[in-house]
C-alpha cells in the first residue's frame, strides 16, 4: 500500500512540477540555455521519466516529441539561471520495459502531460544510433542520475504516423 501511495503521489508530482516544484536541471547558465536553445530545434527529442518508471514501469511512457521552436527565458525559481521552452508536436508514445523502449507498443498520440521546458534529465536525444541525455547535447557532467536511462530511438517503421521522423532519422544516424 505504501509504495502505492508513494507511487501515485509521484507521478502526480511530476505531472505538475512546473507549478509545483523547482527542476533543478532545467535551469542553467545563459550560455548552456542558448547552446541548448540552439541544438533543439527542429530535433526529435525523447521525454520519458526514467527514475518515476523505475516505481512503477508500467505507469510511465516514452514519449517522442518533435520540437518545433526553443526560447530562452529565466528559470522559475532562480533570476540568475535560465531555462528553454520549447514548442512542440507529440509523434507518439511508447512503453519502456527496464530501460528498453518497446518499438511494438507505439500509440500515436497528439495529446500529453509533457511541460514545455527542456529538462537535462528527462528528455534524450539521438546521438549515434542510442539515447543519450540532454547533459550530453550540451556537454554537461551528470553527476546526479543513477536511474536505467533509455537505450535507444525507435525506428521509422515504428513511428507510423509521423512521415517526417523516418526522413529526419536518417539524416541523424
Amino acid at each position: 500500500m505504501k509504495k502505492l501511495i508513494f507511487s501515485v503521489t509521484f507521478f502526480f508530482s511530476f505531472l505538475f512540477a512546473n507549478t509545483l516544484f523547482a527542476d533543478i536541471d532545467n535551469c542553467f547558465s545563459k550560455e548552456t540555455a542558448e547552446l541548448l536553445a540552439k541544438k533543439a530545434i527542429k530535433q526529435y527529442i525523447v521525454s520519458y521519466c526514467d527514475c518515476c518508471a523505475e516505481v512503477n514501469t508500467n505507469f510511465i511512457p516514452a514519449v517522442l516529441l518533435y520540437v518545433k521552436s526553443t526560447k530562452v527565458v529565466k528559470c522559475d525559481f532562480d533570476e540568475t539561471q535560465f531555462s528553454v521552452e520549447m514548442e512542440y508536436d507529440v509523434a507518439g508514445e511508447f512503453a519502456v520495459k527496464s530501460g528498453k523502449l518497446d518499438g511494438k507498443s507505439y500509440k500515436p498520440s497528439t495529446e500529453s502531460q509533457i511541460r514545455n521546458k527542456i529538462s537535462l534529465n528527462y528528455h534524450f536525444f539521438l546521438n549515434k544510433k542510442s539515447a543519450k541525455r540532454i547533459y550530453d547535447m550540451v556537454s554537461l557532467e551528470n553527476k546526479y542520475t543513477k536511474c536505467l536511462s533509455l537505450d535507444k530511438f525507435p525506428s521509422g517503421k515504428e513511428v507510423k504516423d509521423d512521415k517526417n521522423y523516418e526522413k529526419w532519422l536518417k539524416t541523424n544516424k
